[in-house]
């Protein structure tokens, strides 16, 4: 394909320090849904073409239409350029890391970088890791990158709330404070049910929140505190809400062993809910 699409172009030669004499392909027919001409135009910018110096800020400029991690491409002098860092953030967040020093600590590259690619926080500045404008935008696209804000948003209430909103296992990163804070962790486990690991031990205990993350997924119940774990009528409470409550399509097959310990619950979309010795102590009866 590169062969044949390199013909047509008639770039069998390294272009001319002269945009204006490139072929028009190389400024306006790159597009994001044309697959084909932005690989060709990856292999001429990242191999052909590339110099020790860098790319020359034209191909660059070219070549961020589709890639903006064609940054890491760059001269340190163009990697310092605002305009191009710009354009490349705009295209791909995470080529804010490609960027300069300097430039990770600009405001602006740094929202426009977030509000594409919320992991992006992870290459800011400390400074902007610790603003709380930027890791409001930056978990708004991705709770995870809750992970890289600083100590003290991540004990933020409003930012972990946002946090959580988008991703419930964000509850990773939040302070030991708000892993206790019960609303928070309601919130958290609805959105993922495995998100019941980081909570605190007291809310670990707490029926309520367990039997919420078990109805999202039966095997968070691994993470639930060892007494409701050993507790035989609330394991029976979760299989009843597995049967007949939210997940009303689940239907209950009994796998009966010498000790009458295990039981599986089927789920009618193929997930399966195990409930094994090692969660729960439990007698079933048919």
């Amino acid at each position: 394909i590169f062969a044949n699409r390199l013909k047509q172009l008639e770039l069998s030669s390294p272009p001319t320090a002269n945009i204006a004499e490139y072929p028009a392909y190389c400024m306006n027919d790159v597009s994001e849904t044309d697959e084909t001409n932005a690989r060709v135009m990856e292999w001429l910018l990242r191999g052909k073409y590339a110099s020790a110096d860098g790319l020359a800020p034209d191909l660059l400029r070219c070549q961020l239409k589709v890639d903006g991690l064609a940054l890491s491409a760059a001269s340190p002098e163009l990697q310092n350029n605002r305009s191009i860092v710009q354009q490349a953030v705009k295209e791909n967040g995470l080529a804010l890391q490609y960027a300069s020093h300097e430039l990770r600590s600009d405001k602006d590259i740094v929202l426009k970088a977030v509000r594409c690619s919320g992991g992006a926080l992870e290459f800011a500045s400390a400074d902007l890791r610790a603003d709380s404008e930027v890791v409001l935008e930056s978990v708004y696209d991705c709770g995870s990158a809750l992970e890289f804000a600083s100590e003290d948003l991540r004990g933020d209430e409003a930012v972990v709330i946002a946090a959580i909103r988008n991703y419930g296992g964000a509850l990773e990163f939040t302070s030991e404070r708000l892993r206790g804070d019960r609303a928070l962790v309601l919130e958290a486990v609805r959105s993922c049910a495995f998100s019941l690991e980081f909570a605190s031990a007291a809310l670990k205990a707490d029926r309520t929140i367990v039997l919420e993350a078990v109805a999202q997924n039966g095997l968070a119940f691994r993470f639930a505190a060892d007494e409701l774990r050993s507790d035989g009528s609330f394991v029976l409470e979760i299989a009843r809400q597995a049967v007949f409550g939210k997940a009303n399509k689940l239907t209950m097959k009994t796998s009966c062993h010498t000790d009458c310990r295990n039981f599986r619950l089927f789920l009618g979309n193929d997930n399966v809910i195990w409930l094994s010795r090692i969660w729960a102590v439990v007698a079933v009866r048919n």
